[in-house]
């Protein structure tokens, strides 16, 4: 079963589909209780590599990897894997502080995985989790709406890839509707209450809207 879940064409089927291996996976993983293959997908996000090694091969392997860390953790129940978040959060802390250089879709996945433990973790847990991340958290999304990691528009020409900026409004959504208090605290910096203010719209964000509205089947957003 494991074998099929590390197929490369794993996640190619619908969604009811996906839901039945929520199940299996789960059951596959935790079987033994001593959460081995979520700790061997760990080891495979490692950043360190070797000076021959292939740069697209290594970014290929973490963002499978990362993919199926990503299903286990929605696949688990409530706090399952908060025992596992000492283990956890070195990979995600390491890809957020090399987020200039990370993979795109590495960074994706690491939004994506945050807003989950958002849902699989208690309240404790999850305040104990964002205590130590957040501050890495909040530069990364400065640094996306600043436009340093994401050029949304140049020249009148969006750019190839909006699924980052997509995955950090997201997870901004989420944070502002579960009231994180580290959220709470600076969401002034993201979020700002425009009731009863005229504002005058540029036509590169008439043009960004656009595109992110009526193309979405070019949009591949987790």
């Amino acid at each position: 079963l494991l074998k099929i879940f590390n197929k490369d064409d794993f996640f190619i089927c619908n969604v009811n589909t996906l839901k039945y291996w929520m199940r299996i996976i789960d059951w596959v993983s935790t079987a033994d209780k001593t959460y081995e293959t979520f700790r061997e997908y760990l080891k495979l996000v490692d950043l360190s590599t070797s000076y021959f090694s292939n740069q697209d091969a290594d970014n290929k392997k973490r963002v499978k990897s990362f993919e199926r860390i990503c299903f286990l953790l929605y696949s688990g129940s409530k706090d399952m894997y908060a025992r596992e978040l000492k283990t956890l959060l070195p990979k995600i802390s390491g890809i957020l502080k090399s987020s200039e250089t990370a993979h795109p879709a590495l960074l994706i996945l690491i939004l994506f995985s945050i807003r989950i433990l958002i849902m699989r973790l208690s309240e404790k847990n999850l305040s104990e989790l964002f205590t130590d991340i957040w501050p890495m958290i909040m530069t990364l999304l400065i640094q996306l709406f600043s436009r340093k990691l994401v050029k949304v528009v140049m020249s009148n020409e969006i750019s190839k890839n909006p699924n980052l900026l997509l995955a950090a409004l997201k997870l901004i959504e989420m944070m502002s509707i579960t009231k994180l208090i580290q959220f709470s605290n600076n969401q002034w910096i993201f979020i700002h209450d425009y009731f009863g203010v005229q504002m005058k719209v540029g036509d590169n964000n008439i043009e960004l809207i656009e595109y992110l509205s009526e193309r979405p089947e070019r949009t591949n957003v987790i």
